[in-house]
């Protein structure tokens, strides 16, 4: 399973595309506590629950995936974008932040995360301009 992330300069325009077909499983407390999660899977459960406007439900979600899989891309782009979608540019910009830290040097789509949400309108408007 592969998650591509296509960047646009507008974040609004990024699409989340998963190629293949794989398992699909529910994530609670108590799994999460195996280290045998399968990220994959995980990483999928919270890009629905990104796509599904329950951007709360992914954040709490990926607060516990990140202490079982902290330098997964997988894990803080959907972070990322459920932040922004609910209009948190500062949390928004520090887990993409953390995504272009943690990315592949190969892997430019990963690396223009962070400039697209600091260049969307929600963070030009909210974050005050560098000097």
């Amino acid at each position: 399973m592969h998650l591509i992330l296509e960047q646009k300069w507008n974040i609004l325009a990024a699409v989340f595309l998963v190629v293949g077909v794989g398992t699909f499983v529910f994530y609670n407390q108590d799994n999460l506590k195996d280290r045998s999660v399968d990220k994959t899977a995980l990483s999928q459960r919270m890009q629905q629950l990104v796509e599904d406007k329950k951007y709360q439900e992914a954040i709490t979600l990926s607060d516990d995936a990140m202490r079982n899989y902290p330098n997964s891309i997988d894990i803080w782009i959907p972070r990322a974008m459920a932040f922004y979608f609910l209009g948190n540019c500062v949390e928004a910009s520090a887990a993409a932040y953390h995504v272009s830290m943690i990315a592949p040097e190969d892997d430019e789509n990963a690396r223009e995360f962070l400039p697209s949400i600091l260049n969307s309108e929600l963070c030009a408007s909210e974050l005050p301009p560098t000097n």
